[in-house]
């Protein structure tokens, strides 16, 4: 049996002193599109959960794609209020 390490000190993290500060509130209805390289804005995604801060108090948001298909991915808010990554739709 093979364990994954759980630990933070078991992943390799090359920017420990990065500090990101979100100037957007993320909430749960909110859509926004992933800006692809060239920096046009694509596929529309809505925030379907917001996490309380996991281990290290960073807030972590569930989005999902609206194009019909269930994918989904978990992202840290900073990264969706990021506006280089994601463009809000309304």
């Amino acid at each position: 049996m093979v364990r994954a390490a759980t630990t933070p000190q078991s992943f390799n993290f090359p920017n420990r002193a990065l500090s990101v500060r979100v100037n957007r509130r993320i909430e749960v209805g909110q859509r926004y599109r992933i800006v692809v390289p060239g920096g046009v804005p694509a596929g529309l995604w809505q925030v379907t959960r917001v996490y309380m801060p996991w281990y290290g108090g960073i807030e972590h948001a569930c989005i999902k794609s609206i194009a019909g298909r269930s994918e989904t991915m978990t992202l840290a808010t900073s990264v969706i209020a990021d506006k280089s990554r994601f463009v809000p739709e309304n």
